[in-house]
């Protein structure tokens, strides 16, 4: 039924004053009809005399109250006008009141009528009284009619209105019966929590809710009730469909029935996921603000200071209550140029952030580094309503920087310039001398005898000699010159404006006049020189590597030349320098091209005159140089380090010989191998040894090693610990060069070892000297007292073997008897001792 077609009744119309309508087909019956409804009071009669007629009319007439229509009309009849009108959806309210015409076959006709949708009936003739009354029942009926129209409309109108609300609200409603069921919910209830309206209608609003919180609801839900509430709020996660937790704000309204007992709630969920999120922020912000350890200062757009942070107070000494409302400026420390602000304020604006390193000033007026960030904060229409400044504290990282920077340009142990640094100042030396057109001078000072020391006396003693050497030589420069660490035991001074060479040699003898007095260091009295290389700057280079070159090849020559002296470069003595590389690079291929040669010293017992032992002493056989000497490629050996090597192939080889005189029935004596420092400090030592004795099958007791007393010293507890090792192997140790260093008894008590050698440096004044002869027979004597051999190196003369014999000294090698020689020719004294001479040595 259409809005539009039913009219308003107003309250105050009578039944007469609605319009009726007669339709019949017979003129006399429709006046008949008018006639008494007029007399009967009805104001607003219409006669239409066919059904046709009746329909058209009732298009545009939509106020008709009820319709009297006879039964038996041409065309359309009144059963099929009474079905067409109450079925159409314009005419369907109408009450129709069917006229029969008498009572032939009356009750056929009234059923057809009733079902057509007639209301009611009258038979002809009419009884007036029944007329009217049916005709008022009629229109009442009409009245009902209109009136539930209305309603019905106005509610419909009203709950469209609800969903429309209800639906667009921006807030999630919900009605939730008593037991928490979900009776309706809106779009945005579903929006919320991604669940489809089938989805959730049905289920449980605490199924909503995040587990640890379902009892929330029920609890609120029954306080509103106990408490009478109209409105009652709280906040309370729910679950989205997806998993998230979507933070509400929950308002619960309860719908009453007339005995005042909740039929449903209604609630309202507003969703305050972002305003939760924002204070959470706020929160993190807050403590993040106080609880940071960098100091946080927030200004307005005019840069006046709004809040500090705790740690701002902590690093400038100023409280909050001190510095806010004023400008940040208080801070200045006075080492930046106005530029340097400038430049800052400008970067900030055209980027909105700045950062980097700024000197502040405490309350207390102490000025400090800094490292500053500082951004601009700008609202939804970009301009700029605040700033933020981040800064740090950074004394200790510049003073850990400086530490860095001097560590890395000093020498650790004495302090001074290290090499790069000495480098640096050099180059800004040859730039000046260049563009001042002076000279300067490099002296290149190597340590005599530090490495004695060092090995002697340990790496402590040679440590705190460093510094002390340190010491005197500041104590013998100006302050204008460079005196820096090259390395080890090596120093380099720069000596900047002289006059001329002369001045170079004097501050050379400074410093080796201050050199000579004794260092005394932890207890001991020591002595080292030096030997001083100079190179003179335009003279002998114009650049930093040829200037050291030189000074360095000249410190090589003062060594040559006696040690504790100083050499000007000269040209002739890159010669030296050249052939010394050279001979490195032989020595790196000697092995692989089989070069090396033993050779062999006998050894004899003093009382006897047989041949006890034999010393295996290696030479390089260098085709373009002939056979070298030990001390002319040992210490260049270790240096480069291929001592390890070397000293492993005469190991081998000397043990491989000792098995070839076992093997072919020579008397065969036990031969003797000199360890270096080098191989003694390597912690495989004993393992190679038996290996060696392994692979070559030789008694591990025809084999002794030679150690140096300084190489024992060097790691007391670790050389005690290798001894024991190479005597487990059943291996002998003599102690070489005895005397030359500072062994106590009480070590060598410790030492398993089963000889001492003393020095040749000490046998070869006996007699003439005293006190060697003294050193001499005192070795002899601690040798017997410790159950040891004591062997005599470099006996060179029969009054020297008498003197050994007589202070009972166990055994002697050396010229007297016979200088080393090859394999074969020890081979032949080994078989004829007689070659050697050695019954007319002992006759005497």
């Amino acid at each position: 039924m259409s809005d539009r077609v039913l009219p308003y009744l107003p309250d105050d119309i009578s039944n007469k004053q609605i319009p009726i309508l007669v339709v019949d087909d017979l003129r006399d019956n429709l006046d008949l009809m008018e006639a008494l409804l007029v007399s009967e009071g009805f104001e607003v009669v219409h006669l239409i005399p066919s059904g046709q007629e009746a329909l058209e009319f009732l298009e545009t007439h939509r106020d008709i109250g009820v319709i009297l229509m006879d039964m038996m009309m041409p065309g359309i009849d009144g059963h099929e006008m009474c079905r067409r009108i109450t079925t159409h959806e314009s005419t369907r309210h109408i009450p129709v009141i069917i006229v029969t015409g008498g009572a032939l076959r009356h009750n056929e006709a009234v059923q057809k009528s009733f079902a057509a949708g007639a209301v009611d009936f009258v038979t002809k003739p009419i009884n007036e009284v029944e007329l009217f009354m049916r005709i008022h029942s009629a229109l009442a009926l009409y009245r009902e009619r209109v009136i539930r129209h209305h309603k019905t409309r106005e509610l419909r109108e009203s709950e469209e209105k609800f969903r429309v609300t209800f639906d667009q609200a921006p807030v999630g409603i919900a009605h939730v019966n008593a037991d928490g069921r979900l009776l309706l919910i809106n779009r945005r209830l579903c929006e919320m929590l991604g669940f489809q309206e089938r989805e959730l209608i049905e289920s449980s609003f605490p199924d909503l809710c995040v587990p640890e919180n379902r009892d929330v609801h029920e609890r609120e839900l029954k306080k509103s009730v106990e408490q009478g509430l109209e409105y009652h709020g709280f906040e309370i996660p729910l679950v989205h469909k997806d998993g998230r937790i979507i933070w509400t704000k929950l308002t619960l309204s309860p719908m009453k029935d007339a005995a005042g007992v909740p039929k449903y709630f209604i609630h309202i969920v507003e969703d305050i996921t972002e305003r939760k999120n924002f204070e959470d922020n706020l929160r993190l912000s807050a403590t993040v603000f106080e609880g940071s350890t960098e100091a946080i200062i927030i200004t307005d757009a005019r840069a006046n200071i709004l809040r500090v942070n705790s740690a701002f107070t902590a690093m400038t000494g100023y409280a909050d209550h001190e510095v806010v409302g004023k400008n940040p400026r208080l801070l200045k420390s006075g080492n930046h140029h106005e530029e340097f602000y400038r430049a800052m304020w400008a970067t900030l604006s055209s980027t909105g952030q700045w950062q980097g390193e700024i000197w502040n000033r405490r309350k207390n007026g102490d000025i400090f580094p800094a490292w500053l960030t500082l951004c601009a904060v700008r609202n939804s229409e970009d301009k700029i309503t605040n700033y933020v400044g981040i800064s740090r504290d950074i004394t200790l990282r510049k003073e850990a920087e400086e530490r860095l920077s001097y560590q890395a340009s000093h020498d650790a142990l004495t302090g001074l310039p290290n090499r790069a640094r000495f480098h640096d100042r050099l180059t800004h030396a040859l730039a000046r001398a260049g563009r001042d057109r002076h000279e300067f001078a490099i002296l290149f000072l190597d340590l005599d005898r530090f490495k004695v020391i060092n090995d002697t006396l340990g790496h402590t003693v040679g440590d705190f000699l460093l510094q002390g050497v340190t010491k005197r030589l500041l104590g013998g420069t100006r302050e204008s010159d460079t005196l820096a660490r090259w390395g080890g035991d090596e120093f380099i001074i720069l000596l900047e404006s002289i006059r001329g060479a002369e001045d170079a040699a004097v501050a050379a003898r400074r410093i080796l006049d201050v050199l000579a007095e004794p260092f005394s260091v932890q207890g001991h009295e020591v002595f080292v020189s030096g030997s001083i290389g100079i190179s003179v700057y335009p003279r002998d280079g114009e650049d930093v590597q040829a200037l050291l070159r030189c000074a360095d090849i000249a410190m090589y020559r003062a060594k040559d030349s006696g040690k504790n002296d100083y050499q000007f470069y000269e040209s002739t003595m890159s010669t030296g320098g050249l052939e010394r590389l050279k001979l490195e690079g032989d020595l790196r291929y000697a092995l692989k091209r089989n070069e090396f040669v033993l050779h062999y010293q006998p050894r004899v017992n003093i009382n006897t005159g047989l041949i006890v032992g034999a010393e295996a002493l290696i030479r390089w056989d260098l085709p373009d140089r002939g056979l070298l000497w030990p001390l002319d490629f040992i210490p260049l050996a270790e240096e480069s380090g291929f001592i390890i090597p070397i000293g492993e192939w005469v190991l081998r080889t000397a043990c491989l010989q000792c098995r070839k005189w076992q093997d072919a029935g020579v008397p065969h004596p036990r031969v003797s191998v000199n360890l270096s420092t080098h191989q003694f400090k390597k912690d495989n030592l004993t393992s190679t040894v038996d290996r060696i004795l392994k692979e070559t099958g030789l008694s591990p007791g025809l084999l002794e090693l030679e150690i140096t007393e300084s190489a024992m010293m060097e790691n007391l507890e670790k050389a005690v610990a290798t001894l024991q090792g190479l005597a487990e192997l059943g291996v002998n140790v003599a102690i070489d060069d005895f005397g030359t260093g500072y062994s106590s008894l009480g070590y060598l008590k410790r030492f398993p070892i089963g000889a001492l050698k003393i020095d040749q440096s000490f046998v070869r004044h006996i007699p003439s000297n005293i006190d060697d002869t003294a050193i001499a027979m005192s070795i002899i004597s601690l040798g017997k007292t410790l159950n040891l051999k004591v062997v005599a190196e470099g006996v060179e003369t029969q009054e020297q073997l008498t003197v050994l014999r007589n202070y009972q000294c166990d055994e002697a090698q050396g010229y007297l008897f016979s200088q080393p020689v090859d394999a074969d020719r020890m081979t032949e004294f080994l078989v004829n001792p007689s070659g050697l001479n050695l019954s007319d040595l002992f006759e005497q």
